[in-house]
């Protein structure tokens, strides 16, 4: 498995998490 492939993906599901979270937040407050 390459370890850096997986970090990758990590981060940039945290980063699309955030970016949902901040349009529901929006959205909703």
């Amino acid at each position: 498995m390459n370890l850096q492939l997986l970090e990758q993906l990590f981060k940039t599901n945290v980063q699309n998490l955030g970016l949902l979270s901040d349009n529901w937040n929006s959205k909703y407050m």
